[in-house]
């Protein structure tokens, strides 16, 4: 028994391979196949037993052996980090919502209301998104939630003259880049091209 686990065990590192808990339990049962083996079965049956649980080991220690991306290492939180660095902060958020913006007023131009209720839905995300990454900027987003979105949506729902409330939308979007004291691209007006 001692000769087999040495065996696992120097297969194991020689592969350098990820002990896991799938992998400790395999080793577990094979340990228990030996011994039950030994006191109730013949040799023949003691090798078919090990060799099954052997082949459990390296099909679910192998699955794990992956290498890490170069750009993106460490532990499980170094590897978030590097991901929300490379998803930034509310740059990325304000070229989706200017997207996003541009399709909406497409959208209320053509009498398309799913597809602007669709637009402004996916602006509410992505800025909800944003304000879980940029919670320095929180205030503004909330105060966006409380006075664009609904009214917006309220406009497109009751064909209440959603272009004229797009105007205003589009106006609340300007006072809370002034809210934020940054710097920022003046919002394309589209009704004025």
């Amino acid at each position: 028994m001692v000769i087999i686990l040495g065996f696992i065990a120097k297969l194991i590192s020689s592969r350098s391979l990820k002990i896991t808990k799938s992998v400790l339990l395999s080793i577990e049962l094979i340990i228990v196949v030996i011994k039950l083996s030994l006191t109730k079965y013949k040799l023949g049956q003691t090798m078919k037993l090990t060799i099954i649980s052997l082949i459990l080991i390296f099909t679910n220690s192998c699955i794990q052996n992956e290498p890490e991306h170069k750009w993106l290492s460490g532990n499980e939180y170094e590897r978030l980090d590097t991901v929300a660095k490379h998803l930034r902060g509310n740059d990325l958020v304000m070229w989706e919502v200017d997207f996003r913006h541009k399709k909406l007023y497409e959208a209320i131009k053509t009498n398309n209301k799913p597809y602007a209720l669709y637009q402004l839905k996916k602006i509410g995300l992505t800025m909800e998104l944003g304000s879980e990454r940029r919670s320095k900027r929180k205030k503004s987003y909330d105060w966006f939630f409380e006075n664009a979105i609904p009214v917006m949506q309220e406009a497109i729902e009751n064909d209440d003259k959603p272009i004229e409330e797009f105007k205003s939308f589009t106006a609340k979007c300007v006072t809370c880049h002034t809210m934020e004291k940054v710097a920022y691209m003046p919002v394309i007006k589209p009704w004025e091209k």
